[in-house]
């Protein structure tokens, strides 16, 4: 609507950077800042959502997606040491080893290994 009416005007010999239109083209005119109202209304509906995301939003989980890769089995930044505990890398598509943990709203593996590494013994 914003600017499809531009481009109609122009197909039908409209010049551009005129003080003054002809009046014949007073419709598309009309049509298109109406569609350039609707357009910043679509803006700033998004960008007020974005805002109340960032500022009031829930918090995403630690593996919100359910991924079996190793990147989704340390927090984010990763600490120095990379892992809390020993990892064990397998088939990316394991997803049988994974759970839904309803108290994180994040998934988890079934058999976290209890292994604990120091930082020191990570390297």
């Amino acid at each position: 609507l914003t600017f499809f009416t531009q481009f109609v005007m122009g197909s039908h010999g409209m010049p551009r950077r005129y003080y003054n239109y002809l009046e014949q083209f007073k419709p598309y005119h009309q049509a298109s800042t109406v569609g350039s109202y609707i357009l910043s209304l679509g803006f700033l509906v998004v960008a007020g959502y974005l805002l109340h995301s960032l500022f009031r939003g829930k918090r995403a989980p630690a593996n919100p997606w359910g991924g079996a890769t190793l990147e989704w089995e340390t927090s984010s930044p990763p600490p120095p040491y990379n892992f809390d505990h020993e990892m064990l890398a397998g088939d990316p598509y394991d997803l049988e080893s994974l759970r839904w943990d309803p108290s994180t709203g994040g998934y988890v593996r079934k058999d976290p290994s209890s292994v604990r590494l120091t930082p020191a013994e990570a390297h």
